[in-house]
């Protein structure tokens, strides 16, 4: 597998270590360059893209928001089995214990212990 290193300042060496020694394919003026030689010497079959980093957090956003929303659809159930067990209660159903499920799902807050059943006397 090739690597590169930044060998000089303002100097990237691509290459590969061969039973523990390096041994150089290339030299490239910054670390772009070399970052596509080696994509290139691995078997990268498709053209390199560069994005900047607002680009780059949008795409991860929008990445979280696809896990989040399959996150949350697969609370429904639960959600709905809340609702339901309370629906009888002249009580108002709090905000703040629907959001301590979804808090838990996700990770936010620690999962709710088990209670062991108690042996009556």
């Amino acid at each position: 597998m090739y690597h590169y290193i930044q060998s000089e300042p303002g100097l990237f060496t691509v290459g590969h270590y061969d039973n523990g020694k390096w041994t150089p394919d290339s030299d490239w003026g910054n670390k772009e360059e070399a970052a596509d030689r080696v994509a290139y010497l691995n078997g990268a079959t498709r053209e390199m893209v560069t994005i900047t980093k607002a680009e780059y957090e949008k795409l991860r956003f929008k990445a979280n928001a696809e896990a989040y929303r399959q996150k949350w659809n697969s609370l429904q159930d639960e959600i709905d089995a809340y609702l339901a067990e309370r629906s009888g209660d002249t009580k108002k159903i709090k905000f703040q214990e629907i959001a301590e499920i979804v808090l838990r799902a996700f990770g936010y807050l620690p999962p709710v212990p088990k209670k062991e059943p108690q042996e009556e006397w």
